[in-house]
């Protein structure tokens, strides 16, 4: 019971002492008896008073003094009160509207309600896997026996399986359940049934639902320059996983570069490439990556010296000048920018040439102009080939150098006086 009292006296218009109520209070229930006023002069027969009951309750989550019940007693010479009660009420009192009467209340009973309530209706959430969950449930209880708890699966760990002291037991009790996914991505069942132990036990049912999700983690100090040369030789990396398991990397292209086994970015040619550093996780940790892109560009070929070029005569392309010696930085070689061309004049004059690196995907060409001496042909007809060599053959010229040199054009070929091939 929350309140019981056999017998109570409330007369000249008064309040009662204000009674507390022990736990959750359900309805009051009374007998009232009306009585007379004895003066010296004889009996007053009583005025037919109101009696009026209040409870202290939180009403719009406001705490006060709120009338249940105000009726008029004395009509028949006892009267009776059933009242419901707020839940929130913590204590009642009785008061009259007259002071010519008094009231004998008698039998004045409270009873706890019956309830069994949990505050959460079900569990769904997501969890770490291969790390402990746990949940406190609160299970608010009135006028309840000893509580079972058992889960329909036995996966969910409990702290307890009963919960609350017996015998009409009210309050609060703590339930904490646990659990530990080992697998990450997959769904958990479960169900939690929490029991009253009286002859109409009340029951509580709630479903779990458990999702693992693997844990997070960042990729920590990845840093890739924007540009570099095809040539450099210094980026390592040295990123970390905030779960300090492996980081891993991962090229694009690897025509154009990759990281080898010491985390150094080997650059294999020019162009754009995608370095991505990731970690694949594990049974506990998602997988986490960052990528970042370089643009690389091709190596400057230094010429420490240039070519020298073989003389040609007018009316010859620059790809009859042969090309020799000159210098560069790395192996390659040189040749005519445009072999194409025919020098208009005779004498000196500068053309360009272009030297190729061996590995055109890591240097890029170089250019420069090398001076060629264009001969003006001397074709005098009173000098035949017949008289130089003493053959006569159809197609034949003579062409005289200016170191005096002759030689004898076949074919397109020169050759000395002696026949030896010159180019």
């Amino acid at each position: 019971m929350a309140l019981a009292i056999n017998r109570l006296q409330l007369e000249d218009g008064s309040y009662s002492q204000e009674f507390e109520l022990v736990g959750v209070p359900s309805s009051l229930s009374f007998q009232a008896l009306h009585g007379e006023k004895s003066v010296s002069w004889g009996v007053i027969q009583p005025n037919y008073a109101s009696l009026v009951v209040e409870q202290y309750a939180r009403i719009s989550n406001l705490w006060g003094w709120y009338s249940v019940y105000n009726n008029v007693v004395g009509t028949t010479e006892t009267a009776s009160g059933d009242i419901a009660l707020d839940e929130t009420a913590t204590k009642i009192r009785f008061r009259t509207t007259e002071q010519e009467t008094y009231h004998t209340i008698t039998d004045i009973r409270v009873p706890r309600k019956k309830f069994m309530r949990a505050d959460v209706e079900e569990i769904y959430t997501d969890v770490e896997a291969n790390t402990i969950w746990s949940k406190n449930i609160t299970i608010s209880h009135s006028n309840i026996d000893l509580m079972t708890v058992t889960t329909t699966q036995g996966i969910i760990a409990l702290s307890s399986s009963t919960i609350g002291g017996g015998c009409g037991d009210f309050g609060d009790d703590v339930l904490t359940v646990s659990y530990t996914p080992m697998d990450k991505n997959v769904e958990y069942f479960d169900t939690i049934v929490i029991t009253d132990g009286k002859a109409e036990p009340s029951t509580i049912v709630i479903p779990v639902r458990l999702y693992s999700r693997g844990l997070n983690q960042s990729i920590i100090g990845f840093e890739l320059p924007e540009t570099c040369e095809a040539t450099d030789e210094s980026i390592f990396f040295t990123a970390t996983a905030s779960s300090e398991l492996e980081v891993k990397y991962l090229s694009s292209d690897n025509t154009i570069a990759y990281v080898n086994e010491e985390n150094k970015l080997v650059i294999l040619s020019s162009g754009e490439v995608s370095i991505t550093a990731y970690q694949d996780g594990n049974e506990k940790y998602d997988a986490a990556a960052e990528t970042k892109t370089i643009v690389i560009s091709k190596a400057e070929t230094t010429i420490y010296s240039n070519p020298a070029a073989s003389d040609i005569n007018l009316g010859e392309a620059l790809s009859a000048s042969v090309l020799t010696g000159g210098e560069a930085s790395v192996a390659g070689w040189f040749e005519w920018a445009d072999g194409t061309i025919v020098p208009e004049d005779g004498g000196e004059n500068y053309y360009r040439v272009v030297f190729i690196p061996e590995n055109s995907a890591i240097y890029s060409n170089q250019f420069t102009e090398v001076a060629v001496y264009v001969i003006q042909t001397t074709d005098d007809p009173a000098t035949s080939v017949d008289e130089v060599n003493g053959e006569k053959a159809n197609g034949e010229w003579m062409k005289v150098l200016r170191n005096g040199q002759i030689l004898i054009i076949r074919e397109g070929k020169a050759y000395t006086i002696t026949g030896e091939l010159v180019r």
